[in-house]
């Protein structure tokens, strides 16, 4: 599903205070099926543009289109899907029962949408956990579960505002795995938001850099490696060229070069 923004602009004002703008005007155009990654300095405005493209807010100006089709707000697109930087899995309702839930509120009859749960959550490693409650997983599981919930619906449109950020090094390098063979398996189109320079070259196709608010493109580089992404990949001499590139593009946008 393609994403096209032209011209948006974002302000928030607090209390006794003038507005502060945070997207200045952005334009990106984003194929359908490709994997991006929106990098830049904290609080430059990325989980901003993520919840305009969901629909969770509303621009100040410009426009964002989703397969063709304005976003408005409480007007989602039943075909994005949106995991957050915490699991957000309701604790009352056991693993399986918080994966049916998007299902459920479609409609879904009861047979098919608990077949499609528990597939997803076989995908994710977690089909022995389904009746267990989000106080009973660790942080990890509970973030392949809300990844599960988000992608039983059959996104066309996946949004990932730095999901792994709070786990561990070894986690974390095994959920982009898991998500690098998910897109490759339903190539749906993502945006990942992430302040992680490694975690952008292994996953995207594509990196954006966005300066300090008001946010602008500092660069947009493609990202071409052969084959799959493995874990060999990160030990590349073109992997951490990359990297170094990004850090390069890091250093402009926070205003150091």
């Amino acid at each position: 599903m393609p994403v096209r923004v032209a011209g948006l602009v974002r302000r928030f004002t607090a209390q006794a205070s003038d507005p502060v703008e945070v997207l200045a005007g952005i334009d990106l155009e984003i194929p359908a099926s490709q994997f991006v990654a929106l990098l830049g300095p904290s609080g430059c405005g990325k989980s901003t543009l993520l919840r305009l493209v969901a629909g969770l807010d509303t621009p100040d100006g410009g426009s964002v289109l989703v397969g063709g089709r304005p976003v408005r707000r409480r007007e989602p697109l039943e075909s994005i899907a949106f995991v957050f930087q915490e699991a957000q899995l309701l604790p009352w309702r056991t693993l399986i029962k918080n994966v049916l839930l998007p299902l459920e509120l479609r409609g879904m009859a009861l047979g098919e949408r608990r077949d499609r749960a528990l597939h997803m959550l076989d995908k994710v490693g977690l089909g022995d956990a389904r009746e267990r409650y989000p106080a009973q997983l660790s942080g990890g599981m509970q973030l392949r579960g809300s990844l599960a919930r988000a992608l039983v619906t059959e996104p066309r449109l996946l949004l990932l505002d730095e999901p792994f950020a709070a786990l561990d090094e070894i986690t974390r390098q095994r959920l982009d795995g898991l998500i690098q063979e998910l897109w490759h398996e339903r190539r749906f189109t993502a945006l990942f938001v992430t302040h992680s320079l490694r975690e952008a070259v292994f996953l995207a196709e594509r990196a954006i850099m966005f300066s300090r608010r008001p946010a602008h493109v500092v660069a947009d580089r493609p990202i071409e490696f052969p084959g799959g992404r493995t874990a060999e990949l990160r030990g590349l001499p073109a992997y951490n060229e990359l990297v170094e590139r990004l850090y390069q593009d890091l250093l402009t946008a926070e205003g150091g070069a």
